[in-house]
């Protein structure tokens, strides 16, 4: 198990400290995944086979966003799975997480509702580097804990023997 952050609290802490008592769960972290994996886009760059389509955007404007939509409407005519992916993109921050800076994005939705919904969440952090997603045909969504609807999940494994795949430092390295 990969573990991305330290838990909040003592509640938290026990729960981890139970989960790894057993010796054949063990815990890996190393600077270059963290890295990888804090960057949607890399995490794409380095896994295209694997990771969801994303391409980047960048800082938002009418210009970026259009380029990110052609781009990525070409990425998922090529995508072998195209069928499982809905004519709807999810805009997001390329490092962000728990849902903060991700806006969906209709085919009807004008470039000026997405901005001023940008502006409204961020005030506190203007400098947001966006990627564009295609939004994943899903009936249901998923339940995890007490959350449940659309969420972003990323799986990574790890082969049969417990190696990990080497990442080099040969992937692109985005506003780190």
């Amino acid at each position: 198990i990969y573990l991305k952050c330290n838990p909040p609290d003592e509640v938290h802490r026990k729960g981890i400290d139970l989960l790894f008592s057993d010796p054949a769960i063990r815990s890996f972290s190393e600077q270059k995944v963290t890295r990888l994996f804090l960057s949607k886009l890399d995490t794409y760059t380095m896994f295209p086979d694997m990771a969801i389509p994303t391409v980047e955007v960048g800082t938002l404007t009418p210009e970026n966003l259009e380029k990110g939509i052609r781009n990525l409407r070409a990425l998922i005519e090529k995508h072998p799975h195209k069928g499982d992916f809905a004519n709807e993109f999810i805009l997001k921050d390329n490092f962000g997480s728990s849902g903060i800076n991700v806006f969906k994005i209709k085919p009807e939705s004008s470039f000026e509702e997405i901005a001023q919904k940008a502006e409204q969440e961020n005030e506190i952090n203007a400098d947001v580097w966006y990627v564009l997603q295609p939004l994943v045909e899903c009936e249901h969504g998923f339940v995890i804990g007490p959350y449940f609807g659309m969420i972003d999940v990323r799986l990574w494994t790890i082969n049969d023997n417990g190696q990990k795949r080497r990442i080099s430092n040969q992937y692109p390295s985005r506003r780190f």
